[in-house]
C-alpha cells in the first residue's frame, strides 16, 4: 500500500508540473487575444480627457507605448501576484478576483443540485435501459435521453419560463407562483445581519442565521433553473452508462455468475455495474468541474446573476479584463477537474490498483476454454480462436456473408434510427427545395430588409400560417430557409474538424516520438479552454459572417478529432497487413492514408453524424446570444427575438426551437443507430 501511495504521489506531482506550462500558454494566449479586441480600458477611461499632454502622460504611465514583451511581462507578473485588473463595465472599479468571489457562490448553488441528482437518476436509467435492450423500456429511455441532448437548453429554459412560470400561474389563478427570473427577490439581498460574517452562499448563510425567509426565497428561485439543468444533463451520463453496461453484460464473468444461480439483482449490481461504472465515473467527475463554471444559457435565460451572466455582460461591453479573468479562471477549473478525474479513475480502476483480479480472470477463462474444447464433437470448437469447422464449405461461407449484411441492415433499421432518418430527410427536402415551399425569397426574410406595413409578432393567419417574427418576417418562410443554414452549420464545421483531425491524428500515431509529443501537447493546451466560450469571445473579432463563424467552429474542434483518430490509428497500426506494407517498402504516407486510415474510418463515420447534431446546437447557441449572421435565416436568432414577446407571442419562440431539436435529434439518432449496428460487441 505504501508503494502504491508513493506511485500515486509521483503521478499527481508529474501532472501538476504538466499543468504549469499549459497554464502559462493559456495566459499568453489570452493576452494576445485581449490585444486583438477593439476596446481598451485605458483608452475608455481617458475618453473624456481633452488635454493632449495630460493624455500622453497617462498613456506613458500605464505603459501604453512599452514594447510587447514588456507588456506581457507586466501582465504575467500581475497575474501571479494576484492583480488581475479591475472591471470597468460589469462592476466598475471592482477587482476581477473580488468579482469572482462575489458571484461564484451563486453559480455553485445553481449547479450543486444537478451535480448530485443527475448521476443518481442517470445511472439507474442507463442500467434499466441496458437490461431491457431493444425492448420498449430501452426505446423509451433512449428516446428521453436523446430529447435531453437534442433540445437546446436555452429553448427548454424559455419553454419552462413560459408554460410553468406564466401559463401555470394563470391556470391555477395564482395558486402556483414560481419565480422565472433572478437568483433571489431583489428586496432580499443579504441574509446576514449588519456586522455579521458570512460564507457568500445564500443557502448556507440562511441556515447559519436561521433566516427561513431567505432560505425559502433562494430555493424557490432555483427550482426552474435546476430542473432545466437536470433534464439536459441526464442524457450524457445515461447513454454512457447504457453503453458500458451493454459491454459488460456480455462478458464471461457475468455469464458465469448467472450460470451459478446468482440472483439477477446481484449480477447487475455486484458484478456488472461495478465494472461498467468506471467510464461513467470519469465522465461524472470530469463534468463536475465544468459544471462549476455554471450554465451560460440558463443564467442568461433566467437572469441568474452568476458567472455566465456576468461573463456575457463583459463580452457585450468589451470588459476584456473580466473576459481574461474568466477565461483563465475557467482554464484552471477545467485543468484541475481533469487532474482529479484522472487520479480518481486511477484509484477506483481495479486494472490499475492491482492485477490480481485480471490474472484470476484470465486463468478462469483459459480453464473454461480448455474444458470446452474437450467435448469437441458437441461444441464444435466455436470458442477456440482461429478454428474453422471443416463442414463449413465455401458456399456456406458466401451465404453467411450475405446473411451478415442482411443482419447489419436489420440492426440499422430500428425504430429510433428510422425516425432519425425521416427527420433529416424532412429537413433536407426543405433545404434543397426551399423556394418551392414558400412564396418569400430569402432577401425578404432577413436583415436589413423590413416588410412595409408589417405587423411584428402577429398571430397565425392565412397569410402567415405560423405568425410573424420581431421584424414582421413570416415564421414559416424563416423555418424553411433556415433549414439550409442548419444543414450548412451541421456539415461545414464537422467536415473541417473531421478532416483536420484525421490528418493530425494519423500523423501523430504513425510517426510517434517527438511528432506525437508535439501534437498531443498542443491538444492538451487546447483542451484547457472551454471551446464554446472561446468561440463566443472570438466571434466579435472575426466578425459575424456565417461562414467565418462556421470555419472558426470547425478549426477549434480539430484537436478533439485528432486525439480520437490517434487512438484508432494506434490500434490499426499493430495489424499484420500494415507491418507487411511497411516491410514491403511502401511510402509512409501511402501506408498512413491507404492502409491504416481506411481501416479506422468506420468509427469516425459513426461519430461524424453525432458531431453534426452537436454542431447544429452549437451554432444555434451562438446565434441565440446575438452573435449570428442576421443576413441569413437562422433559427437561433429567431429564438432570441421570440423571447422578447414570449408571454404574448409564444409561436415566435416555439417553432424555431422545435426545428433545431428535430435536426439535432435526427443526426444523433442516425449516429447511435450506426454505432449499435456496427459494434460487434453488441451482437455476440
Amino acid at each position: 500500500m505504501a508503494r502504491q501511495a508513493r506511485n500515486m504521489m509521483k503521478y499527481v506531482f508529474r501532472r501538476i508540473l504538466l499543468m504549469l506550462p499549459i497554464l502559462l500558454a493559456v495566459l499568453i494566449f489570452t493576452w494576445i487575444m485581449s490585444h486583438m479586441m477593439a476596446v481598451n480600458p485605458h483608452l475608455n477611461k481617458l475618453a473624456g480627457v481633452m488635454d493632449r499632454q495630460a493624455l500622453e502622460r497617462e498613456l506613458r504611465r500605464v505603459g501604453w507605448y512599452d514594447p510587447w514583451y514588456v507588456k506581457l511581462g507586466v501582465y504575467l507578473k500581475n497575474f501571479f501576484s494576484g492583480d488581475w485588473g479591475k472591471s470597468y463595465i460589469v462592476l466598475p472599479e471592482e477587482n476581477v478576483i473580488d468579482l469572482f468571489v462575489k458571484i461564484w457562490p451563486k453559480t455553485i448553488e445553481l449547479m450543486l443540485f444537478s451535480v448530485i441528482i443527475v448521476p443518481i437518476i442517470a445511472i439507474k436509467l442507463g442500467v434499466v435501459s441496458a437490461k431491457n435492450k431493444n425492448k420498449p423500456k430501452d426505446t423509451m429511455i433512449r428516446g428521453l435521453a436523446i430529447l435531453g441532448a437534442g433540445f437546446p437548453i436555452f429553448y427548454i429554459a424559455s419553454l419552462v419560463q413560459m408554460f410553468v412560470g406564466l401559463q401555470l400561474y394563470n391556470f391555477t389563478y395564482g395558486g402556483i407562483d414560481l419565480p422565472v427570473v433572478y437568483a433571489n427577490n431583489p428586496s432580499l439581498i443579504r441574509p446576514i445581519p449588519d456586522g455579521g460574517a458570512g460564507t457568500g452562499f445564500r443557502i448556507i448563510d440562511s441556515i447559519l442565521y436561521n433566516n427561513q425567509i431567505f432560505l425559502w426565497d433562494t430555493l424557490i428561485h432555483l427550482i426552474l433553473p435546476v430542473f432545466c439543468m437536470i433534464f439536459v444533463s441526464l442524457s450524457g451520463v445515461t447513454r454512457q452508462t447504457r453503453s458500458s453496461m451493454l459491454d459488460v453484460l456480455d462478458q464471461d464473468y457475468v455469464r458465469t455468475a448467472r450460470a451459478k444461480g446468482v440472483q439477477e439483482k446481484d449480477v447487475i449490481n455486484k458484478h456488472a455495474l461495478r465494472n461498467a461504472i468506471l467510464p461513467t465515473s470519469h465522465l461524472i467527475i470530469g463534468g463536475t468541474a465544468g459544471s462549476l463554471l455554471g450554465s451560460l444559457f440558463v443564467e442568461i435565460t433566467f437572469n441568474y446573476t452568476g458567472m455566465g451572466f456576468y461573463f456575457l455582460t463583459a463580452i457585450y461591453g468589451g470588459d476584456y479584463l473580466v473576459i481574461n479573468g474568466f477565461l483563465v479562471f475557467s482554464t484552471i477549473i477545467i485543468i484541475s477537474g481533469t487532474l482529479i478525474a484522472d487520479v480518481a479513475y486511477t484509484i477506483i480502476d481495479p486494472l490499475i490498483v492491482g492485477l490480481a483480479g485480471a490474472v484470476i480472470g484470465i486463468g478462469l477463462l483459459i480453464t473454461y476454454l480448455t474444458k470446452w474444447s474437450e467435448n469437441k464433437e458437441r461444441n464444435k470448437f466455436y470458442l477456440i480462436p482461429g478454428y474453422r469447422n471443416p463442414e463449413f464449405s465455401a458456399e456456406e461461407f458466401e451465404i453467411g456473408k450475405i446473411k451478415s449484411k442482411r443482419r447489419l441492415f436489420r440492426r440499422l433499421l430500428t425504430p429510433l434510427t428510422i425516425a432519425g432518418m425521416m427527420m433529416i430527410l424532412f429537413i433536407a427536402v426543405l433545404g434543397v427545395y426551399s423556394c418551392w415551399f414558400t412564396q418569400y425569397p430569402l432577401q425578404e426574410l432577413s436583415r436589413p430588409y423590413t416588410p412595409p406595413g408589417g405587423d411584428p409578432f402577429a398571430a397565425p393567419s392565412p397569410e402567415h400560417p405560423l405568425g410573424t417574427t420581431r421584424y414582421a418576417y413570416d415564421i414559416l418562410g424563416r423555418l424553411i430557409w433556415g433549414s439550409r443554414t442548419a444543414l450548412t452549420a451541421a456539415a461545414l464545421p464537422v467536415l473541417i474538424s473531421t478532416a483536420g483531425g484525421l490528418v493530425m491524428g494519423t500523423i501523430s500515431a504513425y510517426f510517434g516520438g517527438v511528432v506525437d509529443s508535439i501534437i498531443m501537447r498542443f491538444c492538451d493546451f487546447w483542451f484547457a479552454f472551454p471551446m464554446l466560450i472561446l468561440i463566443i469571445i472570438l466571434s466579435p473579432i472575426v466578425g459575424q459572417d456565417l461562414y467565418s463563424l462556421l470555419v472558426l467552429y470547425g478549426i477549434f474542434y480539430i484537436p478533439y478529432n485528432a486525439r480520437w483518430t490517434r487512438a484508432l490509428v494506434l490500434q490499426v497500426r499493430q495489424n499484420i497487413y500494415v507491418r507487411a506494407a511497411i516491410t514491403g517498402g511502401a511510402e509512409k504516407f501511402k501506408v498512413m492514408f491507404r492502409h491504416i486510415l481506411p481501416n479506422a474510418i468506420s468509427p469516425i463515420i459513426v461519430g461524424f453524424f453525432g458531431s453534426m447534431g452537436g454542431a447544429v446546437l452549437g451554432f444555434a447557441s451562438i446565434a441565440f446570444l446575438g452573435l449570428g449572421d442576421e443576413t441569413f435565416a437562422d433559427w437561433g436568432t429567431d429564438i432570441q427575438y421570440g423571447r422578447q414577446a414570449q408571454s404574448t407571442a409564444y409561436w415566435a419562440l416555439f417553432w424555431p426551437g422545435l426545428f433545431i431539436a428535430i435536426t439535432a435529434i435526427g443526426f444523433m439518432l442516425i449516429g447511435d443507430g450506426l454505432r449499435d449496428a456496427l459494434d460487434p460487441r453488441l451482437h455476440i
